[in-house]
């Protein structure tokens, strides 16, 4: 299975948007694990488990999907992810 690998930017300070994407990452049975830096985190999708890891330079949020179901495409992930990090997602 090939990893997906996308970039997120955003407007409001990384701790800012950390704190959004653990919280509702949290809020579906899943955890998010990390600093301003870098980190993991694994959410549930009924299917199975989508883990990833993530390192932030400036304000880009750099994300590989290290597992994730086989019908679970990608840029389903991506958008989920983004929806996570709003309302401060570019």
């Amino acid at each position: 299975m090939a990893n997906c690998n996308f970039k997120i930017p955003f407007d409001a300070a990384p701790k800012e948007v950390l704190a959004t994407a653990k919280k509702t990452m949290e809020k579906y049975h899943g955890s998010f694990e990390g600093d301003v830096h870098s980190g993991h985190f694994r959410v549930p999708v009924g299917i199975g488990d989508i883990e990833g890891n993530y390192t932030i330079t400036g304000h880009v949020m750099d994300i590989t999907i290290t597992k994730k179901p086989l019908i679970v495409t990608c840029s389903v992930i991506e958008k989920q992810l983004k929806k996570y990090m709003a309302p401060d997602v570019v």
